[in-house]
C-alpha cells in the first residue's frame, strides 16, 4: 500500500465533499456533524489561503492511493502559544482499518515537523 500526500484545490472539493457528507466517515469527528457544500468549499478556500500565505502552524493535505485517487485529508494544527498539536483525519470509508490513515499521519508529522523546525 502507497499514498502520497498533496496540496488541496478546488478540483478535489466533489472527492472530498463525498468524505465530509458521510455520516459514517464523521460519526469519529468531534461534533459528528457532516459538512455541506458551502462549508467544503469554505475549507478549501481557507486550506488554500493558508498555504499561500505561508502560515506555519496548520498544514492539511489530500490524500491518494497508488492509483492517485482521492481518498482523504490528514491535517495538524499547532495551537497558538501552545505545545499541543491537533491532528485531524477524513478518511472514505473503503480505506478505514486498513493502515492508510495511520501512514498519512506519519508523514503530515514529518511533514509538519520539516516545515516548523
Amino acid at each position: 500500500m502507497s499514498i502520497k500526500l498533496g496540496n488541496i484545490t478546488n478540483k478535489n472539493e466533489n472527492d472530498l465533499y463525498k468524505i465530509v457528507s458521510n455520516a459514517n466517515v464523521m460519526k469519529y469527528v468531534g461534533d459528528r456533524k457532516v459538512w455541506n457544500k458551502k462549508k467544503t468549499q469554505k475549507f478549501i478556500q481557507d486550506t488554500t489561503q493558508k498555504r499561500k500565505n505561508n502560515i506555519k502552524d496548520i498544514l492539511y493535505c489530500k490524500i491518494t492511493n497508488s492509483r492517485n485517487s482521492f481518498i482523504g485529508i490528514v491535517g495538524i494544527h499547532k495551537y497558538e502559544n501552545e505545545k499541543e498539536h491537533s491532528v485531524t483525519i477524513y478518511l472514505s470509508n473503503r480505506y478505514q482499518g486498513k493502515g492508510y490513515g495511520t501512514k498519512a499521519l506519519n508523514q503530515i508529522i514529518d511533514k509538519f515537523h520539516k516545515k516548523n523546525p
